[in-house]
């Protein structure tokens, strides 16, 4: 059994030699230490020792592990004994060899002078395994063995198994064998030498479907039997049916041709390989004879299925199934002597790089990723200065976070090699800035303008969407700008808080702004709702003591302001304080009739002044209602009309705002009020009359057709029986014989009860088919309302519904021979008709038909 290491190889063709059994030959590194890369060419071999008296035939340098084609090459350009070098680029190995006078120092002062070399700009870091080899075979680290494809056109598979094992084709000592494939990693490695079709060494020929690996090593197993692997064939193990009866055994490696084919009845069972297909055709078990041997097969036009395995007879097939060869392995078996045929190292390509593109000017306040990240084996160590505006100092791509212009020196240390400083430059361009204030206060109804402060080079977007530098706001709250410089860079948005105060309000209505009589002092009763407030005299003539209290020396007017305080909006009113003194006078009445008991009709009133009074305004009151308002109006004729028994004369005389009354009581004629409830109705309407008359002792009532009721209450009902509209009469008297008396024409209205009358006649008998029926009564109008009852009929009958109108009904009494109709009417006033109804009848309807058969 192998034991196997992860690796990824590309290697050359085999050199198609056979030679008998070698004496010593060592190949090997004294000092096994990794060889560093950092940036220039470096030699790798120095510690190397090649000792045998030997003819080469030639020697290998393969990057065998970590191999990265186009980057990594080996370069070898001296003359040392005659020795060329040739650098394979697609397998990753450089050939040196020289003539008959070539010997093994100067081989290996030849690989001493060959140095590694990186094409790349930024290196693929990590480790590439070297190995130092004789040129006529290839090892493999994987499996610490040899290989070699030996090229035999046509040759059958049990003749180059025992050719395989032959004395004549062992490699330096070690015993050959048909080469045994048991992993990925190795199948590829031998994939990269196959130069054709070629045996390896699996069989089923003892059980049929039973394929073992048969040499080396892995055939010595299972008691001599052989390492089995797998079971049955292709089309067997894609069934899987009984699941788990074939295929891998306990997931064994294989690469069988076909198998990454997905299954499908439909296609052939010869599709997948092995498939043990016969001379006639034939697949399976039972196909006689059968394909009992792997090889490995390669496909000129079909790069899918090439270097993939499939089973052949013992002879081989014809065509791309000719056998070119046999793979043999060394390595592995019992006998064979401990060799130093391959000397190994590790190079580590440990170079430190960085990415120093010109980093973009960033915003204050923004940051920047410095370099790129490194996350490559062996890890690599970083010194970063400003490591205070770094995220770390210590890795190779922290995030910077400058407030000006900076520039960062890097050095960077992977395993020896230590980089140059380099340097990152991080322009910053700064932010923009803001002259808001944390808040603005603005009376309510003024305009605050905000302005962050006016730069060309900014632009503005302010949170209502507004773009312009400046805006002009009436309303609180909290206003946003983000202001963007002409570098792109921007801040979190500037906010102003605006707040709005009310004025304080100054309520003058308490105050008494004019002053009569002999009086010269006030007190200013000003109501507000601030803190506090401050009154003034305009022209200082007045004094103010105790914050309201106001003393004058003379009658006049006198300018005055109050200022309600507040911190940001303080309100002011102006207002006059006036002091005058009281009109005086006499006032006289004259007009009475000579025997006449009461005042019916006017009175001459005169005032007489006691003074100038000119330009004083004269206010006349007679009953409580004015009757004369004038300048210098200081005579007047009151007409006395009908009211109380006793009156007031009043006279209100004002001058400089100052007024003071004059007063007589006078005896008139009664007042007379007519009042009545439910005045607009239907027959028979029913009305009560009120009369309001202060002092009234009898009431004379006149209604319809001069029906008089006497008596002495002022509540009267009447009963009205046509329609009709009728005058109202009354006439009041006092106990003192003053009376007065109204007629209100059209006072009481009376409305027609609405009849119910159809335009067809009960008596009717209608023919079958479409008729009408129609309001005929007298007294409804169109703009009453008409409400039908047609549910005696069928809906089927109704042609036309009249909804609330007079009609008409169109109808059709086609499913029964008569209906009964109902009809109420509301008139516009709000009279209702006693219910009406018509039973609508037809003549019988029906059908004669005549048969057109003959009966006789």
């Amino acid at each position: 059994m192998k034991t196997f290491f992860l690796i990824l190889l590309i290697f050359t063709a085999f050199v198609d030699t056979t030679k008998a059994a070698d004496p010593v030959l060592t190949i090997k590194l004294t000092d096994s230490t990794p060889v560093q890369y950092c940036n220039g060419p470096v030699s790798f071999a120095e510690s190397l020792i090649v000792e045998g008296n030997f003819m080469l035939p030639g020697m290998k340098i393969s990057i065998s592990e970590g191999y990265n084609e186009g980057e990594d090459i080996l370069v070898y350009s001296g003359s040392i004994g005659n020795i060329v070098g040739t650098w394979y680029n697609l397998q990753g190995y450089l050939i040196l060899r020289g003539d008959a006078s070539t010997t093994a120092d100067n081989y290996r002062d030849a690989i001493k002078s060959v140095k590694y070399m990186n094409n790349k700009l930024i290196p693929t870091l990590g480790t590439r395994k070297l190995t130092i080899s004789l040129d006529d075979a290839d090892y493999y680290p994987g499996t610490s063995h040899f290989y070699r494809f030996v090229s035999k056109s046509g040759i059958k598979w049990t003749d180059a198994e025992a050719e395989a094992k032959s004395d004549q084709m062992m490699y330096y000592g070690l015993r050959g064998y048909l080469a045994t494939i048991t992993s990925m990693f190795e199948n590829s490695f031998i994939q990269s030498k196959t130069k054709g079709v070629g045996w390896i060494g699996a069989s089923d020929a003892d059980v049929e479907g039973d394929w073992r690996w048969k040499t080396g090593p892995e055939g010595l197993m299972d008691s001599g039997k052989g390492l089995l692997f797998w079971k049955g064939t292709g089309y067997q193990a894609k069934m899987n049916n009984p699941a788990g009866a074939y295929g891998p055994v306990n997931d064994a490696y294989h690469n069988w041709n076909k198998w990454d084919k997905g299954f499908s009845s439909s296609l052939s069972s010869n599709t997948w390989e092995p498939n043990n297909t016969g001379p006639n055709g034939t697949t399976g078990p039972n196909a006689n004879p059968g394909e009992d041997y792997s090889h490995i097969t390669v496909f000129p036009n079909n790069a899918n299925d090439s270097y993939k395995w499939n089973d052949l007879p013992n002879s081989g097939g014809s065509g791309d199934y000719l056998p070119a060869g046999y793979l043999i392995e060394f390595g592995g078996t019992a006998d064979d002597p401990k060799v130093d045929l391959i000397a190994t190292l590790s190079l580590q390509v440990n170079s430190i790089f960085f990415n120093t593109a010109t980093i973009n000017p960033i915003c204050e306040g923004s940051s920047v990723t410095l370099n790129q990240p490194d996350a490559n084996t062996p890890v690599a160590t970083y010194v970063w200065d400003h490591p205070e505006s770094l995220s770390n100092s210590a890795i190779a791509n922290p995030v910077a976070n400058p407030i000006i212009t900076t520039e960062y020196t890097v050095i960077g240390t992977r395993g020896k090699c230590v980089s140059q400083p380099t340097i990152f430059k991080v322009s910053v361009n700064p932010k923009p800035v803001s002259s808001l204030p944390p808040t603005y206060n603005i009376c309510k109804g003024a305009l605050a303008m905000l302005d962050p402060g006016v730069n060309p080079l900014y632009t503005y977007k302010w949170g209502s969407g507004e773009i312009s530098p400046t805006i002009s706001v009436s309303v609180a709250g909290d206003y946003p700008v983000t202001l963007t410089t002409d570098k792109n860079c921007s801040a979190p948005p500037f906010t102003t808080k605006v707040i709005v105060h009310d004025y304080p309000t100054i309520d003058l209505s308490n105050v008494q702004k004019l002053i009569c009589g002999d009086a010269k002092t006030t007190i200013a009763d000003i109501k507000t709702n601030a803190s506090d407030y401050t009154l003034q005299s305009v022209d200082n003539r007045a004094q103010i003591s105790n914050k309201s209290d106001v003393a004058v020396a003379d009658f006049g007017i006198y300018p005055m302001k109050v200022t309600a305080n507040h911190a940001f909006c303080p309100s002011h009113e102006n207002f006059n304080l006036e002091f005058r003194g009281n009109p005086k006078g006499n006032l006289t009445v004259n007009g009475q009739v000579a025997g006449q008991k009461c005042f019916g009709y006017n009175l001459d009133a005169v005032f007489t002044p006691d003074g100038d009074l000119s330009g004083a305004n004269y206010v006349w009151e007679f009953g409580g209602a004015i009757i004369a308002n004038g300048i210098d109006l200081n005579t007047q004729v009151v007409p006395l009309g009908t009211s109380l028994l006793k009156r007031e004369l009043k006279l209100t005389v004002t001058r400089d705002g100052c007024s003071y009354p004059f007063v007589q009581n006078i005896l008139v004629t009664p007042k007379l009020n007519l009042t009545a409830e439910n005045f607009d109705g239907c027959q028979p309407l029913e009305v009560v009359f009120t009369a309001t008359s202060l002092g009234s002792v009898t009431y004379d009532w006149v209604f319809e057709n001069n029906i008089v009721i006497n008596g002495f209450t002022p509540v009267q009902k009447h009963t009205y029986l046509i329609p009709a509209s009728y005058d109202v009469k009354l006439k009041v008297t006092t106990i003192d014989g003053c009376s007065n008396e109204a007629i209100i024409p059209n006072m009481v209205n009376v409305h027609p009860i609405p009849d119910v009358a159809f335009s067809l006649s009960p008596a009717d008998c209608l023919e079958p088919g479409v008729h009408e029926l129609a309001y005929a009564g007298l007294i409804g109008t169109p703009i009453d309302t008409y409400t039908w009852d047609l549910s005696n009929l069928d809906p089927s009958e109704i042609v036309t519904n009249p909804l609330e109108k007079q009609g008409p009904l169109v109808f059709n009494l086609k499913t029964k021979p008569q209906a009964t109709i109902g009809l109420n009417v509301f008139s516009s006033f709000g009279c209702r008709s006693l219910p009406g109804s018509i039973t609508l009848k037809r003549k019988p309807d029906f059908t004669i038909n005549a048969s057109s058969l003959a009966g006789c």
